[in-house]
């Protein structure tokens, strides 16, 4: 009977020491993803604020180079009617664009 009673103790402990291990891998595996999905993040806005000082001194070169044909005032309403014409399209595409491409990331990052 004690032999039993040892047996049932060590298959106990050694299930405890699984579900530790276990409950350690689970933090990691999170830890993990959460790194990657802020890395991820952090990239893309500091993308998206680059990209955005480069768009703004394009247009404003665009207009300089317009103004020559048009003058300053129609540069600046055909700069803004073109920005308006891109806000549009996005908002038209905006799952192919913006939604699909951020769900892929984001499935990518948690399931693997």
């Amino acid at each position: 009977m004690s032999e039993q009673t040892s047996q049932f103790k060590q298959i106990y402990e050694e299930g405890k020491e699984f579900a530790r291990l276990k409950l350690e891998y689970g933090k990691l595996t999170v830890t993990e993803k959460l790194t990657m999905l802020i890395s991820s993040l952090a990239i893309g806005l500091i993308s998206v604020f680059l990209a955005v000082i480069a768009i703004f001194f394009l247009s404003m070169s665009a207009v300089d180079w317009i103004a020559e044909s048009v003058g300053r005032t129609w540069s600046c309403l055909i700069m803004c009617g073109c920005y308006l014409v891109l806000i549009c399209l996005l908002i038209l595409l905006r799952k192919p664009l913006v939604v699909n491409p951020m769900a892929r990331l984001i499935s990518r990052i948690i399931l693997k």
